[in-house]
């Protein structure tokens, strides 16, 4: 008998399959030909490339195809197509059908790897490129914002086609508008007498319509928060949905309210009157979609989807696929007909006309490219993508998606038209293309009935609000939950998506909003003014006059510290500034320095004034590196004539320079490049730092503030420690702390100009020995930056590395440049998939 021969081991065998043995292997030189996916055109010749290029240089490649010659290059999303089997490929249409790769990383890890056995290094890959949106909406990372109102279940929400301002419906029977720059109530519109279940605003963000258990809808002024005008009454059962006809048909629009009672009614808001109604339907009625070509769409639980000419209320067919109830629908053009004239760059129509010809023009560009789709979910757990009005087979679906094991309960078209997500009572989202229906990715992480899903603007990002409790982000390169955003205490049932935001409500009657939320630790209250100054309000005069104070006590406690300075120096006070010297002694906190007409008082003033003119006190502030002495001395002092004039208001140069020690936390709101900031500062001193730790969760954006001048100075807590020692100590513990792994990290090396004046009295090295040497600004601050960029432990693994500025402060303009470019960075660019995420 022969002996057997043993079988490779399991491992051995693993390793001899296609895909192994090419990942083995170096990268491979591919042949690609890149095709424009919009129109089918080949854009340039054949080229031969390493198969692992990855994303950033197909997009080069493509961009310089397409003869782009910008600094900022469009971007792109790869698709290549697997082979279809001979047998396949025979029959009519089956082009179409082939399944699409996304290249994500790149040709050689996304398709040669993963489908070694259907694809060749020989094959010529067609690589079928299409523009993504322009611009990027930054990740949402945690709920930041929970606010009460509501005494009720929260049942719908909607942001205003602005994104200002949010309007929510409740079981309390009120509807809520949210200002969205303060996030705190705006108005509450009462009225209604039963559930609101559905909320709509027009394309102009003139009115907000509202539809109840009451049977009732009611049009609402958002200004005013006043009714417009009585009820729309007719309908016999509860309003299930309401859609405003598009603002490119129409500035003064009208609306269509669907209802339980198996009708679509369509009202004219201006004369309040009711033009028709839609009648054909024999279940509820349970969504209704006013299309971009006058079409409205009605899609019911008797089985059918229904279209209407909108002038006339005249039927122009009915499509009856699905076996069960029609529970959702959406259009591809939703997004576009949602926000009308308003894009992404948040520029103001002139007029209606205007406003008219800006939505038209967005409406025409989309449908250019892709014709008006509409996607239905029922209850028979299947979907259906349906083709364009004027297509050869209107019936005929293009094709019926499959996958879902229970109820479909919400459908959405991404902005940009080409995915389409679903949610059901399975627990899952899916993913499906927008143009096809072939399925891509079910995205898994919910434990129980996924409720509602919305898209980001820019088509990137998805998110999903469960009866789990919990929102999700997806991730659509991996399919994968990319950020967890727990907060509610119970199920959600609404969420929605605009710009920066995301905004849900439900069974806890709370409104949870996300935002920016940036923290600044360090010598940072210089930095905070400044934002107030550049990005908030101006100060107002009594405001200014409430700094008068400030800056009187700050000049006085200076010129004490100045005389203290003499004797901590050994230095003889002059005998003629023995009497000005008593006198500022001997004032306390509790004086008052304010004369009659705001100045400061003569005697006090003439006291300092004396004192600063004498030589030997200017020469005990240039050594104020040796005591403890406001930076901003020398300042109040030369502008002491100023001071004493009576009538003396406070400029914004004084207000920046003022110091008063900050105590416990304050919060301040910025809206920087149309995102809404929450600025934590936190005082920076031994004893405050404790208090910090109530700061540190949800931190998007972290700046650490150190003063670059302090290298020869040393604490007030604490004469035996170097402050710029001290600060460099701390930014090497709060950069390697858990809390800020996800975080953005800016680093502000602040007051270059008290620094850069320094070098030549005060040298460095005197105090840095590893210094290489010299008075020179550039040199010597690169040392500092250097210094403390290599304290950051985590600079390896860190997902955003730390962003370096150096600043001065109480240099407005400059100050305005810093702050532009950290938010460009941290909002724009870090925050992105494609980035440094």
């Amino acid at each position: 008998m022969s002996t057997q021969i043993p079988p490779a081991p399991k491992r051995q065998r693993k390793n001899d399959t296609p895909a192994a043995i090419l990942a083995a292997q170096p990268a491979p030189v591919i042949v690609v030909q890149f095709r424009n996916a919009v129109d089918g055109s080949l854009m340039g010749p054949v080229l031969s490339m390493p198969a692992d290029t990855d994303r950033s240089g197909l997009e080069l490649l493509a961009n310089n195809l397409r003869g782009s010659q910008e600094a900022d290059p469009l971007p792109f999303s790869f698709r290549v197509a697997l082979p279809t089997p001979e047998e396949e490929e025979k029959t009519e249409g089956a082009a179409e059908e082939k399944e699409r790769i996304v290249i994500n990383n790149s040709i050689h890890s996304d398709l040669l790897l993963k489908h070694a056995a259907v694809v060749s290094t020989e094959d010529v890959f067609v690589i079928d490129c299409e523009p993504e949106a322009v611009f990027r909406v930054r990740e949402i990372t945690r709920c930041s914002s929970s606010i009460d109102g509501h005494a009720a279940s929260i049942l719908c929400a909607s942001f205003s086609p602005t994104g200002k301002m949010l309007a929510t419906g409740s079981g309390d029977n009120t509807c809520r508008l949210w200002d969205l720059d303060t996030e705190t109530p705006k108005s509450r519109l009462v009225g209604h007498t039963g559930w609101l279940l559905c909320v709509e605003w027009d394309g102009l963000e003139r009115t907000v319509a509202t539809g109840s258990m009451d049977n009732t809808v009611r049009l609402w002024d958002p200004k005013t928060g006043k009714a417009i005008g009585d009820a729309l009454r007719g309908h016999g059962k509860w309003i299930t949905s309401l859609a405003w006809e598009p603002i490119h048909i129409s500035t003064t629009p009208r609306l269509a309210s669907s209802s339980k009672d198996g009708t679509v009614r369509v009202w004219n808001p201006a004369s309040r009157r009711l033009e028709f109604t839609l009648g054909s339907h024999t279940a509820s009625v349970n969504v209704v979609r006013w299309g971009g070509e006058g079409v409205i769409y009605t899609a019911s639980s008797d089985r059918t989807v229904k279209l209407w000419d909108g002038k006339e209320g005249k039927l122009i067919r009915t499509l009856s696929e699905h076996a069960h109830w029609v529970n959702t629908m959406a259009l591809n053009t939703d997004f576009i007909l949602r926000t009308g004239p308003y894009d992404e760059k948040g520029k103001q129509p002139a007029d209606d006309e205007h406003a008219k010809t800006l939505a038209l023009a967005r409406y025409k560009k989309f449908t250019s490219t892709n014709p008006e789709l509409i996607i239905t979910g029922s209850d028979d757990h299947t979907l259906f993508l349906w083709p364009a009005l004027n297509s050869e087979t209107p019936k005929k679906p293009i094709a019926r998606l499959t996958g879902h094991q229970k109820q479909v309960n919400h459908v959405a078209f991404s902005p940009d038209g080409k995915y389409i997500a679903s949610a059901g009572f399975d627990n899952a989202v899916k993913l499906w293309d927008g143009r096809t229906g072939k399925f891509i990715a079910s995205l898994r992480g919910h434990v129980a009935a996924v409720y509602r899903v919305s898209w980001s603007s820019d088509s990137r990002m998805l998110v999903s609000a469960s009866k789990d409790s919990t929102l999700k982000l997806w991730d659509l390169k991996t399919y994968k939950i990319r950020v967890d955003l727990p907060g509610h205490t119970d199920e959600v049932y609404c969420v929605d998506f605009v710009a920066d935001k995301v905004a849900s409500g439900g069974k806890d009657k709370k409104v949870k909003m996300t935002e920016v939320k940036m923290l600044l630790l360090g010598g940072k209250s210089t930095i905070v003014k400044q934002m107030r100054l550049i990005y908030a309000e101006p100060y107002e005069d009594e405001e200014r006059m409430n700094y008068v104070e400030v800056v009187f006590s700050n000049t006085v406690q200076s010129m004490a510290a100045v005389i203290r300075g003499f004797t901590l120096l050994s230095v003889p006070l002059p005998p003629t500034l023995h009497s000005s010297a008593t006198l500022i002694l001997s004032l306390t906190d509790d004086d008052d320095l304010i004369a009659l007409g705001g100045a400061l008082k003569k005697e006090v003033a003439q006291a300092i004034g004396d004192l600063w003119a004498n030589e030997e006190t200017q020469k005990i502030v240039d050594q104020s590196n040796k005591f403890q002495l406001n930076d901003s001395a020398s300042y109040f002092f030369n502008a002491l004539p100023r001071l004493a004039t009576p009538g003396y208001v406070p400029t914004n140069s004084d207000i920046l320079r003022t110091r008063v020690r900050s105590t416990g936390i304050t919060e301040e709101r910025f809206k920087i490049k149309g995102y809404m900031l929450r600025v934590f500062d936190v005082g920076g001193q031994r004893s405050e730092r404790k208090k910090w730790i109530h700061c540190f969760e949800n931190v998007q954006v972290l700046l650490f503030v150190a003063a670059i001048n302090e290298y020869d100075q040393l604490l007030w807590e604490d004469n035996s420690i170097n402050r710029l020692d001290e600060a460099s100590m701390l930014f090497e513990s709060i950069s390697s702390s858990r809390w800020f792994e996800r975080s953005s990290f800016v680093l502000l090396l602040n007051k270059v100009d008290l620094f850069s004046a320094k070098l030549s009295v005060s040298p460095l090295e005197n105090y840095y020995p590893d210094y290489p040497g010299g008075a020179d600004y550039e040199t010597a601050a690169n040392f500092v930056r250097n210094k403390f960029l290599s304290l950051d432990k985590k600079k390896e693994t860190r997902r955003r590395p730390i962003y370096p500025h150096l600043t001065c402060a109480t240099d407005t303009t400059q100050v305005q440049v810093v702050l532009a470019a950290v938010m460009d960075t941290v909002l724009s660019n870090l925050l992105t998939e494609v980035g440094l995420m």
